[in-house]
């Protein structure tokens, strides 16, 4: 079990030390003065070019850019000081999908190569305009297409997959190469690798981040996706990027503007003083856990860690609700998620496809045939989308009936399989069952680490999600888990 309190960091600390503060640490260096974002930003630089070669997280490091911006932002910081952006001067990384103007979007693949964005992406103009300075962008499965970055190490075992689509940000965090990350989640591809490689993420309320300037996957699905080591820092980088005016707090986790949370008492997930802050932090919520129907075959070595992890939860105080899911089958031959996915996949690449087949990946060019093979039709493709309608409001019903506060569950039935090559005709299975149908409902679901499976040494995550539109509720549930438990802090032997 780690120290449950952040190691310290001194300023003028080598870069090994400084890469593993928080996003919280560092903001109280660089506001006091005691170090300045271009040291951080050097640090960071001179970290990712010694290690990055070994774990291929990036696609594109932006150094002269990162070291500019961090000039403009010590300086903000010099004339600001406590009143300048909680993420003025962090070094940050975004998923190579999100576009930052002057720079290569290529989606990691050859199908865009050479491509330069020609303008901000909506989140990436909310992070500058703070002061955010941009390092690098990270590796994705090819244009966001699968749950694999087969091109990128995970660090805790080069031999295991690293996770996706978003493995190149999550591969960052746990190899502490950066401290913030943006990602994108269709049917789970922040929660995935974040699971894979020991992080924590959320995938938000539908709309609450605006995907202007991502490309995209299946609209129908597609968020952007928050990442970082801990919860609350994952909370600090999405206050700063949603996109209905939540500020930027002391406390983060506190500031949310959705009526279904303000007009429900949230007394019991505060960290101050009380008997319930300092024992049962999560009396009086109600947390749904699947049935063995819902969770099925998931591996010993992940069920070990979730029957331990529930019992985490009603230590806290949780009171736990054994709840079966609405089904996530529609009238179609697949999954409703992976039917929406399908339907837009083809309409999103008819610019290249098939005309430039031969450039994408075997395995892209494997499931676009089979999308293509499907003629999914505009009255199937209507009638999936009535039935994801139909899901969410089963979700909504199923929340009411049990009177619940959240649902939590496993993020990956299956321990990280073994890390193809790029050039694989199909890439390994990571099943989607328990993450693609919280997609389709719309509900925030928080990504947290909770401990190494005892049969492989690799980290195990879980999932904490609650209504739509309640994305604070899901972090402090995951903040409160997490200051009990901190396996965030866990590193890689290696890293």
């Amino acid at each position: 079990m780690p120290d449950r309190e952040p190691r310290p960091v001194q300023p003028r600390q080598p870069p090994d030390e400084l890469a593993r503060a928080g996003l919280r640490e560092l903001a109280l260096l660089l506001h006091g003065r005691a170090l300045s974002s271009a040291e951080l930003t050097a640090a960071t630089l001179a970290r990712i070019g010694r290690e990055d070669p070994h774990l291929n997280a990036f696609t594109a490091i932006h150094e002269e850019v990162a070291m500019r911006a961090a000039a403009v932002a010590d300086r903000r910081l010099a004339r600001e000081r406590a009143d300048a952006p909680a993420l003025c001067g962090i070094p940050v990384a975004l998923k190579d999908v999100i576009a930052a103007s002057g720079l290569p979007l290529t989606g990691s693949s050859r199908v865009l190569s050479g491509n330069v964005a020609r303008r901000d992406s909506a989140v990436w103009a909310q992070l500058a305009g703070q002061g955010a300075v941009l390092v690098g962008h990270t590796q994705t499965h090819e244009l966001a297409v699968g749950s694999i970055t087969p091109q990128t190490a995970n660090p805790w075992n080069p031999r295991v997959a690293a996770g996706g689509s978003s493995g190149g940000g999550a591969v960052a965090l746990a190899a502490r190469l950066v401290s913030a990350a943006l990602g994108t989640d269709t049917g789970g591809s922040v929660r995935n690798p974040a699971a894979m490689n020991g992080v924590s993420a959320l995938r938000p309320s539908f709309a609450r981040i605006s995907r202007r300037g991502v490309l995209p996957l299946a609209r129908a699905l597609d968020q952007v996706g928050p990442m970082a080591r801990s919860i609350e820092d994952v909370a600090t980088l999405f206050a700063a990027v949603a996109a209905d005016g939540w500020a930027l707090a002391a406390d983060p986790l506190r500031a949310c503007s959705d009526a279904a949370v303000r007009d429900r008492p949230l007394d019991a997930l505060g960290a101050g003083p009380g008997p319930r802050a300092s024992g049962r932090p999560l009396a009086g919520i109600r947390i749904g856990l699947p049935t063995d129907t819902w969770l099925g075959a998931v591996a010993p070595g992940i069920g070990v860690v979730w029957t331990r992890f529930t019992g985490e939860l009603a230590a806290l105080g949780a009171r736990l609700v054994s709840v079966t899911p609405p089904s996530q089958r529609g009238t179609g031959p697949r999954p409703i998620g992976e039917l929406l996915v399908l339907a837009e996949l083809l309409e999103h690449h008819r610019r290249w496809w098939p005309s430039r087949a031969q450039d994408y990946l075997p395995s892209t060019r494997a499931l676009l045939e089979s999308a293509a093979g499907l003629r999914i039709g505009s009255q199937q493709t209507r009638r999936t989308r009535r039935e994801a309608r139909m899901l969410r409001a089963a979700y909504r019903v199923l929340f009411d009936r049990h009177r619940l506060d959240a649902l939590a569950l496993p993020t990956l039935s299956c321990e990280p399989p073994p890390r193809p090559s790029p050039q694989a005709a199909e890439m390994p299975a990571v099943g989607a069952s328990l993450r693609s149908p919280l997609s389709v409902a719309g509900t925030p679901v928080a990504a947290v680490p909770a401990g190494r499976s005892p049969a492989t040494g690799l980290p195990v995550g879980m999932q904490i999600a609650t209504r739509p539109l309640t994305d604070s509720l899901a972090l402090r549930i995951a903040a409160v888990y997490q200051r009990a438990h901190p396996y965030h802090a866990l590193e890689p032997a290696t890293w």
